[in-house]
């Protein structure tokens, strides 16, 4: 008697669900599509962008552009950046140049600091000057006489 009840209330069940009760569809559920990912190779705005949602789509056709700027700019940047290293590093000469002059200029505080030395040795034997005197310009020379040095070695 179970197994008859159940086989009535399975078809009469199968009965209402296929009636023509004037829906347009008799069946639901869920659609599933392909998703293809579209980018850019090139970060930027998107100026233009011309698809629709169902449109088909040549292989390698353009449906837009994108304003590369920033990216055109930076190009531009290095390009000027490995110009100016060029510059500096072909042609030494105006380096080599300004050291020469700063020699020259170093020469000259040596020849002034010299002559202030033999200025207060003697004013020193006349007891005219002190001790930490002549030590101070003894100091200045020495080290005036290591800076030229280095100079000298920058231009070789």
């Amino acid at each position: 008697m179970k197994k008859s009840f159940l086989l009535v209330l399975a078809s009469t069940a199968l009965l209402l669900s296929c009636n023509n009760n004037g829906t347009q569809f008799d069946a639901s559920g869920t659609f599933e599509a392909d998703e293809t990912i579209v980018s850019s190779e090139l970060p930027g705005k998107i100026l233009l962008f011309n698809v629709d949602e169902g449109m088909n789509l040549a292989k390698d056709s353009i449906i837009g552009t994108v304003d590369a700027t920033s990216i055109d700019l930076q190009q531009q940047q290095v390009e000027a950046s490995i110009n100016a290293l060029n510059q500096k590093t072909a042609s030494p000469t105006e380096q080599v140049k300004l050291l020469q002059d700063q020699l020259s200029v170093q020469q000259t505080r040596l020849d002034n600091l010299l002559h202030e030395r033999t200025r207060i040795e003697n004013l020193l034997r006349a007891d005219a000057a002190t001790g930490k005197q002549l030590d101070d310009i003894n100091y200045q020379v020495e080290a005036l006489k290591k800076e030229m040095v280095m100079t000298q070695q920058q231009i070789n």
